[in-house]
C-alpha cells in the first residue's frame, strides 16, 4: 500500500483517480479548492480543500505534512478562455509549486503530471497519428500552459521522480469508481447538442479524433508511477477508436432523441467552419458582456477545422505495457463508454 496525494480530487478526472487508489488499496488524499464533484469521492478519500497548488506554503505545506510515496497532480485549469495570468498561475506555477513540495519528501517514488496532447496544436494537422516526439505547436493558452509545465516538470527530473502523461481526449462516466462525467474538449458537441445549438455536423466531418477514457486514464496513471522505466518519460495515452465527426455526432444525436430528448438535428447538414467561428466570436462576446461561460469558444473550434486529426500514437506507452492486465482501452461507442457518458448527463440533467 502507498500513500497517495492527488491534486484536483474534486474534478472531472480526481473522482476517478482517487477511487481507483482506494480500490487498489492505496491510503488516498486529495485536495482541491472547489467542491464541484465532491460528492462522487470514496469516502475512504482524505479531502483536504483548501489546499492551493497556486500558494507554494499551502501546497508544499501539506506534502510535507502527508509525506506522500506518489503523487499524482491532475488539477489544471481547463478552459478556452481567459487572460494568460490564470493558466500561467494554475497551470504552470502550480505545477512548479508541487514540484517544489515534492523535492522534500526523501524518498518519493514519483510524481505523475497531467499534461494534455493537445499540446501538439497546428502539428495535428493531417492524417497521421503523432507520437511523442511531434512537434509541439500550442494554438491556445491553455495548451501553451500545457507544454510550459511540461517542460518545467522535465527541468526538475534530476531532482524529482517525474512523468508526464498526455491524455487524448478525456470522456466517460466513471462508473466502475463512481465519478462524473464530462464533456471535455471534442466532446463539446455533446452539451451543444443536448442544449439544441447544434444543427448539423460541423465542418466536413472528417477529423477523427482520439479518446481515452476517464476510468482508462486512472488506470494508466497508477502503472506509470510504479514503472521505474517511465521516470524522465512523456507518454500519449490514448485508445484505438479513431471515429470521423461524420459518425460520432450523428450517433450521440440519435442516442439522445431515442431517450426522449428533442434535438433539432440534421446529419446530411454540414455547417462551414467560418460561420462556427463567427458563432464563437459572438459567443464570446456576448458571455463577456453577461458575465458567464460562452456556450461555444474559438479555440474549442480548431477541433473542427478541416485537414485537422486529433490523432495520437500509442506506441510507446504500449511497448512499456507488454498486454499487464491492469491496463485497458475501451472503445468509445462499442464498449459503451459514451452511452454511459449520454445516460450520466440524461439522469442528472446537467445540461438540459
Amino acid at each position: 500500500m502507498s500513500r497517495i496525494l492527488v491534486t484536483g480530487a474534486c474534478g472531472f478526472v480526481g473522482p476517478s483517480v482517487c477511487n481507483l487508489g482506494v480500490q487498489l488499496g492505496h491510503e488516498v488524499f486529495g485536495t482541491d479548492i472547489g467542491t464541484r464533484y465532491k460528492e462522487y469521492l470514496n469516502p475512504k478519500v482524505k479531502l483536504k480543500l483548501g489546499v492551493d497548488i497556486r500558494n507554494i506554503d499551502s501546497i508544499a505545506g501539506y506534502i510535507e505534512e502527508i509525506k506522500p510515496d506518489i503523487i499524482l497532480h491532475v488539477a489544471a485549469y481547463f478552459k478556452y478562455h481567459g487572460p494568460w495570468s490564470v493558466y500561467e498561475s494554475i497551470n504552470v506555477l502550480g505545477t512548479k509549486n508541487v514540484l517544489l513540495g515534492a523535492m522534500k519528501i526523501p524518498n518519493l517514488k514519483r510524481v505523475v503530471v497531467w499534461s494534455s496532447g493537445s499540446v501538439l496544436g497546428s502539428t495535428f494537422r493531417g492524417a497521421g497519428h503523432l507520437d511523442e516526439q511531434a512537434a509541439a505547436k500550442p494554438r491556445s493558452f491553455y495548451e501553451e500552459s500545457k507544454l510550459v509545465a511540461e517542460e518545467l516538470a522535465l527541468q526538475y527530473r534530476d531532482r524529482v521522480p517525474v512523468t508526464i502523461i498526455r491524455p487524448a481526449a478525456i470522456y466517460g462516466s466513471g462508473i466502475e469508481y463512481g465519478g462524473p462525467a464530462g464533456t471535455y474538449g471534442a466532446l463539446k458537441v455533446i452539451q451543444m447538442l443536448l442544449r439544441n445549438q447544434l444543427s448539423g455536423i460541423p465542418g466536413n466531418g472528417k477529423n477523427k479524433i482520439s479518446f481515452i477514457h476517464v476510468e482508462d486514464i486512472a488506470r494508466v496513471a497508477y502503472f506509470l508511477a510504479e514503472t521505474k522505466e517511465a521516470i524522465g518519460e512523456i507518454y500519449n495515452v490514448a485508445d484505438r477508436s479513431e471515429y470521423p465527426l461524420e459518425e460520432l455526432v450523428p450517433y450521440i444525436a440519435h442516442w439522445i432523441k431515442t431517450h426522449g430528448i428533442p434535438v433539432d438535428f440534421t446529419p446530411k447538414i454540414h455547417i462551414p467552419v467560418p460561420v462556427i467561428y463567427l458563432l464563437g466570436l459572438w459567443c464570446e462576446t456576448l458571455a463577456k458582456i453577461q458575465k458567464r461561460e460562452p456556450a461555444v469558444e474559438r479555440p474549442f473550434l480548431n477541433f473542427f477545422r478541416n485537414g485537422y486529426n486529433f490523432l495520437m500514437s500509442n506506441e510507446k506507452l504500449d511497448r512499456l505495457i507488454q498486454n499487464k492486465p491492469i491496463i485497458k482501452y475501451r472503445d468509445i461507442l462499442k464498449d459503451g463508454g459514451m452511452d454511459k457518458n449520454l445516460e450520466w448527463y440524461r439522469r442528472q440533467m446537467l445540461c438540459s
